[in-house]
């Protein structure tokens, strides 16, 4: 709050806080050079970037974002320019910016609700323009050309609609990366074309079916597995025949997939991929030691811990996103529930992260999971029985 009373003791007599004040002692006072950050510490470019985010959340408090919002709603600026962008929709929008307005008022507002706020704020704004020109980091800012969104799929609708309203009106240039079926979260883009009302031409899509991470047999098992994502078709490709071995008896089988890690080169990557924390902890307690013993160092690894080398990683297929390893294991494929869609997407993601090796499990009991059953009859698995039932 330093700033906020040097702002307010300027000597001028007023005490309200003065945004072209706040704006250019930022921009004045708190910039640091490419020579100065270049020379910061790991840490203390976690402590710069945590200041700073401190001090944008205690002047969105004092800008009263509620209170804007409310004025916004009850104006009459929303329900003028609904029309313009939800034409088909327009009684429902109406009644979503009606109902929005009432929980504003009433001090109800819930993160949806904000995000609403935002999404037709800047609908509102997009055509706004004003000489900026004395704030340099506004101008930089707002005079972005195109903007490019990766792995769309992990945002909302709304997050990506506000990301590509930065681009310059007069060209639209945006550029959307990603992949439907690897979508791990609920609220996640499913149909990128509805995150942008204000485009009317058609989205042009392009399509990139080749995979340079894996090998020919493990992209053909990733592509198989697929199908059952919500961004995958039909596989056309021939059967991969990868080996899925069935359990029964979990320390044995624990005992096996120690005995197959320990068996890697020292400095092979390892991850053990479940759907979720629970179940990585549960194969972690199972597996585990008999790893340390083979000093493979096993450990419960978060997104932050999965680049550490020389260790036996296990994580949820959420955290293992977007990195790669030299061998993956999926201790129980009918882990990842068939019955629910951003399961069989995180099955996906789990094939997906191996360079070299994969070994795939599933207890004899269910066998009968849809993935499974499908993919056996297909002949993209097959069923080797470790400890057949007695």
């Amino acid at each position: 709050m330093g700033l906020v009373r040097r702002l307010r003791n300027r000597g001028d007599g007023l005490t309200e806080v003065r945004l072209q004040g706040v704006a250019n002692i930022l921009d004045g006072a708190i910039r640091l050079s490419d020579t100065e950050t270049s020379a910061l510490t790991a840490v203390e470019r976690r402590a710069v970037r945590e200041a700073v985010l401190n001090l944008a959340l205690r002047f969105l408090r004092l800008l009263n974002p509620t209170e804007l919002y409310v004025n916004v709603f009850n104006g009459g600026s929303i329900n003028d320019v609904l029309p313009a962008h939800f034409e088909e929709q327009l009684e429902a929008a109406r009644e979503a910016a009606k109902l929005t307005a009432l929980r504003l008022e009433e001090r109800l507002i819930t993160d949806d609700d904000v995000v609403t706020a935002l999404c037709l704020n800047a609908l509102i704004c997009d055509q706004f323009e004003r000489d900026i020109r004395d704030i340099p980091y506004l101008v930089t800012f707002s005079d972005r050309i195109g903007v490019f969104i990766d792995e769309y799929q992990d945002f909302s609708e709304q997050q990506v609609l506000l990301m590509g309203l930065r681009a310059k009106r007069k060209y639209r240039q945006i550029t959307v990366a990603g992949d439907g079926g690897q979508r791990l979260h609920a609220s996640g883009v499913t149909q990128i074309a509805n995150s942008f009302p204000y485009i009317t031409e058609p989205v042009r899509q392009i399509s990139l079916d080749r995979n340079f991470r894996q090998s020919k047999w493990l992209a053909q098992l990733s592509n198989s597995l697929r199908s059952f994502t919500e961004g995958g078709g039909p596989c056309a490709e021939e059967p991969c025949g990868a080996p899925l071995h069935t359990y029964d008896d979990e320390p044995e089988y624990a005992e096996f997939v120690a005995s197959k890690i320990s068996g890697l080169p020292d400095t092979a990557s390892v991850v053990v991929i479940s759907p979720s924390w629970e179940t990585a902890q549960a194969w972690f307690d199972r597996i585990g030691p008999s790893l340390e013993s083979a000093f493979r160092n096993p450990i419960v690894s978060d997104r932050a811990r999965l680049t550490e080398r020389l260790k036996t990683h296990f994580t949820t297929a959420l955290d293992a996103k977007g990195l790669e390893f030299d061998v993956a294991v999926v201790p129980d494929i009918s882990e990842f529930s068939d019955a629910d869609p951003i399961a069989l997407n995180g099955l996906y993601v789990a094939v997906s992260r191996p360079r070299h090796a994969i070994l795939l499990g599933c207890r004899h009991s269910t066998v009968g999971h849809k993935v499974v059953k499908q993919l056996c009859h297909r002949g993209d698995l097959v069923q080797i029985s470790l400890f057949p039932p007695q």
